[in-house]
């Protein structure tokens, strides 16, 4: 096996493998038990499914070395296309991927110690790291936008929703950080955005382990 169907396989098999786990620890978890406007309710849900919780973080464990596999593989992969630009986007996944562990580590202390009184400042801490680091990763998927334009045989219509995607991560975490769009307006616009967030890193994700194969 060569070293870019290793690359392509490895970026490939981690993305799917951080969508289903995402999933699973925010989507299904964290939402299900978290309400940032109610203390004592998200104290009484957390202390009640703390097994659980704690699957959760270990999802979110996962979910960052997946991240950093993803950066080696990325940077790699597109090396040949654009060495410069491969590693400036490589930088900008390791940055995100580094204020995830931040976000982590206060989901890890909210296991700790699940009281309503320190609890929701790791939750809100949590939050703000994450979007934070959504800003920063926006970044980083439009850079990998450019990288797969210049990638001969991708097709692109995963550049486009690359290219879409890394500025509405950017400003979608941004409004919530600092709540300069109505909350009502960024969940319309979050929701009219949601298509090619979802679809972008997916998609590129099968294109590379499909691609893989090829290689």
């Amino acid at each position: 096996m060569n070293t870019t169907k290793i690359y392509a396989l490895t970026a490939g098999w981690s993305l799917l493998i951080m969508a289903l786990l995402a999933g699973f620890a925010y989507g299904y978890i964290y939402d299900s038990l978290v309400d940032l406007n109610d203390a004592s309710l998200t104290a009484e849900n957390i202390q009640g499914a703390l097994p659980l919780f704690k699957v959760s973080i270990l999802a979110w464990i996962l979910i960052f070395v997946s991240d950093l596999l993803v950066t080696w593989a990325f940077y790699h992969f597109f090396k040949p296309i654009d060495r410069s630009l491969s590693a400036f986007t490589a930088v900008l996944r390791l940055i995100y991927t580094l204020i995830l562990g931040l976000a982590i580590y206060n989901l890890i202390q909210v296991a700790i110690e699940p009281k309503a009184s320190q609890l929701m400042d790791h939750l809100s801490a949590f939050e703000s790291a994450w979007s934070l680091g959504l800003v920063i990763f926006g970044g980083h998927l439009f850079g990998l936008g450019l990288l797969s334009h210049k990638h001969q045989k991708m097709p692109r219509i995963w550049s486009l929703l690359l290219l879409i995607a890394g500025p509405a991560y950017t400003f979608t975490s941004i409004g919530h950080l600092t709540d300069w769009v109505p909350a009502e307006q960024l969940a319309t616009i979050e929701m009219l955005l949601t298509l090619p967030m979802t679809l972008s890193e997916v998609g590129l994700a099968i294109w590379l382990l499909s691609r893989g194969r090829l290689i």
